[in-house]
């Protein structure tokens, strides 16, 4: 039996984005053993996706020399035909070498051209940032069969299902401030949907439990909102995601993944382009800052936000509300297409 893997990217909005291409690459070998390389952070999210037959991870920021060498020892017991690696990193290539795949394809960056058998040169354009993974499947003669990013969620509710409309918010993005709707903004737009009597729950990371928690706690006390900032596991965030009728976020990893899972997505842009690293689906909608500086891809070293304050809470709301109303009229439309994705996994 042939064996074919994939080496994941390590930032879950890539890993989405990445999605058609791995999608493209496993249909292209039917019937082959599949294997992802992931970081420990997604494994769990992908082994309960059914995408692949078997997952190894580990800990891509911290892996020394000594991890990276035990890693190929493990994939090279695999006997690994063909390898596509999603990440530029030398360390990937390293990996794919002395794991001794036959053949390995990835981007020729970061020094490691030799390392490969098929090599991509990395193309700066203005093309959204999926179209550059599937450029990996050119030197492979492989078709880009799928072109939207999904990924199967398991059904299991993570909190008990509500009689009015549940928006989900992924407020924040504290890596990068500048892809940020400042909290002002949130705490008025938060207002806007209580006051339509939707349930509000909140997503994000354990330190943005921290680093937030005033606010966090503000916006239970003054709204009823649900805080599951920091209580899930990865897979369990992306249930969570699936049980809302609409997510509302930053250009951020969730907001990537509540696309893909299906659930119908209002992203906000401002420095960055939604043109390059937006969702996509016709389930998605952007809001995208009218500000005149914008966009600077978050080059700008900007003392502000003012290009992501510069968008109305009412844009927003009025994208919320037009994918609640194409909800109500194409009834469990999120459900429907995860069902489907369901249906295709291997």
């Amino acid at each position: 039996m042939m064996t074919v893997s994939v080496f994941n990217t390590e930032r879950i909005g890539d890993s989405m984005l990445a999605l058609p291409a791995m999608r493209s690459f496993l249909a292209h070998y039917p019937g082959a053993r599949s294997i992802l390389v992931t970081d420990t952070s997604t494994a769990p999210l992908y082994s309960a996706s059914g995408m692949f037959s078997a997952v190894h991870h580990f800990r891509y920021r911290k892996a020394s020399v000594p991890d990276m060498l035990r890693a190929a020892k493990v994939l090279s017991a695999e006997h690994i035909d063909v390898m596509m690696l999603m990440p530029g990193g030398f360390f990937a290539a390293f990996i794919a070498f002395f794991a001794h795949a036959r053949v390995r394809v990835g981007l020729a960056s970061d020094m490691r051209g030799f390392l490969l058998t098929h090599r991509v040169r990395p193309r700066i354009d203005d093309r959204h940032r999926m179209h550059h993974f599937l450029d990996l499947l050119a030197p492979l003669g492989i078709p880009a069969s799928e072109l939207t990013p999904h990924i199967n969620v398991p059904a299991g509710d993570i909190l008990p299902r509500a009689p009015v409309p549940t928006i989900g918010i992924a407020p924040f993005t504290r890596d990068d401030p500048r892809r940020m709707y400042p909290l002002a903004r949130w705490r008025a737009l938060i207002a806007s949907i209580a006051g339509q009597k939707e349930r509000i729950i909140i997503a994000g990371s354990k330190d943005e439990a921290v680093h937030y928690r005033a606010f966090l706690d503000e916006m239970v006390s003054a709204y009823g909102v649900v805080d599951a900032v920091g209580k899930y596991s990865l897979l369990d965030t992306a249930r969570l995601l699936t049980q809302c009728d609409v997510v509302i976020a930053n250009d951020s990893g969730l907001m990537h993944l509540a696309a893909a899972a299906g659930t119908p997505t209002v992203a906000l842009f401002g420095a960055t382009r939604s043109e390059k690293a937006g969702p996509l689906g016709d389930h998605t909608r952007v809001v995208a800052s009218p500000s005149p500086c914008r966009p600077c891809d978050a080059k700008a070293r900007c003392t502000d936000v003012r290009c992501m304050d510069a968008i109305e809470t009412h844009d927003v709301l009025a994208a919320m509300n037009e994918l609640l109303e194409r909800r109500d009229a194409v009834p469990n439309l999120s459900r429907k297409r995860n069902a489907t994705t369901e249906n295709t996994e291997k």
